[in-house]
């Protein structure tokens, strides 16, 4: 198995993720909390273990909302942000 590449500045993902600052990390959040207004019924009704206390989201704290879920659904919070996104 291949070692794992450490970040340095040459790579662009480092670049990309050095470059966002807090707002841009919040506004992603906003964006993505506002698409889980819009499918929660949805996911919910094909996840149906999802609970009330998983998919409750705190104002500003959304990313503590996918940890639960994705605790829950034994996933990364990668993967429930993507399957969000592409809902």
């Amino acid at each position: 198995m291949g070692k794992i590449k450490d970040f340095n500045e040459e790579d662009e993902l480092y670049d990309e993720f050095e470059n966002q600052s807090e707002d841009d990390f919040e506004s992603d959040y906003d964006e993505l909390e506002e698409k889980w207004y819009d499918i929660e019924d949805e996911y919910r009704s094909r996840y149906a273990d999802i609970t009330d206390g998983d998919a409750e989201v705190s104002p500003g704290e959304f990313q503590n909302t996918l940890a639960k879920i994705a605790r829950r659904r034994g996933k990364s919070s990668i993967e429930i942000q993507n399957e969000i996104e592409n809902w």
